[in-house]
């Protein structure tokens, strides 16, 4: 299955800052547009995409740091 922009968006940031850990907030803000910000939980939920996809073809990439956010080795 093929990746839709925000997934890809979340997945680019979280290659690009490999072996750290990014927060959730700080991926909300890769979204934020005017005055909307989205909502942690949407985050949440389109890393379970992610995961679910990568899964598909193989990989797992995505570690979670509880209560903080995501990374990859």
């Amino acid at each position: 299955a093929h990746l839709t922009k925000g997934e890809f968006k979340i997945l680019q940031y979280l290659i690009r800052n490999r072996g750290t850990i990014c927060n959730r907030h700080d991926l909300c803000l890769l979204f934020k547009r005017n005055n909307y910000v989205p909502s942690i939980r949407s985050i949440d939920i389109k890393v379970t995409r992610i995961r679910a996809k990568l899964l598909d073809s193989g990989h797992a990439l995505i570690q979670t740091t509880h209560g903080v956010g995501y990374f990859i080795d």
